[in-house]
């Protein structure tokens, strides 16, 4: 009798633990630093939730900037959800061109001179590497997500997402030199879930509170 009782028990707080993770309620947040390599530049990781994201992805209505100044592609990862038309424009006073040969999105908006301005839609996930055929040293990639809980970090390794439904997720990471890097999260309503992220060859360290 006590066992059953004791099994009753646990299958009740697993309910309700269930039930306080996945009702609607407050969003969610998710703040903090995310290291590709220690010691390298932190700016440029991408990090985003996937798992509980909408099904219906509304990409912006306007093109999202993707410069080319002084030379190079600025900036040089550029998170995009499914669907999202990004500008090329060129800010150079010198011709300059963008193309692409990944499998996600191949394209070739030829070269083209200052003032001038070329757009793409990408409507396939995945990851899409730029290059300009003038300057090869240029460079730039641009990840094209199925979720809008997404950010990047800035100079100092830094990120934000917030508005996020609570929820069990996956915790997805990407830089340049090590690809994606994986693993669960779990958000509660209202909860702002901080996070130390350090990306290694096959796994990420994270450290949450």
């Amino acid at each position: 009798m006590e066992g059953e009782e004791r099994i009753m028990r646990w299958m009740l707080l697993f309910v309700a633990l269930l039930a306080g993770i996945l009702a609607p309620g407050q969003p969610a947040r998710i703040e903090g630093i995310a290291v590709c390599t220690p010691g390298a530049p932190r700016e440029n990781v991408v990090v985003f939730l996937t798992g509980n994201q909408p099904t219906e992805l509304e990409p912006p209505k306007d093109p999202v900037l993707l410069d080319q100044r002084r030379l190079r592609f600025t900036p040089h990862v550029l998170p995009i959800v499914r669907g999202t038309t990004v500008a090329f424009p060129n800010s150079d006073r010198i011709r300059h061109n963008v193309f692409s040969a990944s499998e996600t999105r191949m394209f070739n908006l030829g070269t083209y001179p200052f003032g001038v301005v070329r757009t793409v839609t990408f409507d396939k996930p995945g990851v899409v590497e730029l290059l300009c055929n003038v300057h090869l040293e240029m460079s730039a990639h641009i990840l094209v997500l199925e979720t809008p809980y997404f950010s990047s970090t800035d100079s100092r390794g830094f990120f934000r997402i917030a508005g996020v439904v609570p929820g069990v997720y996956s915790l997805n990471f990407w830089c340049e030199h090590r690809g994606f890097i994986s693993q669960e999260l779990v958000l509660r309503s209202g909860q702002t879930s901080t996070l130390q992220a350090i990306l290694h060859a096959n796994e990420v360290t994270v450290a949450q509170r």
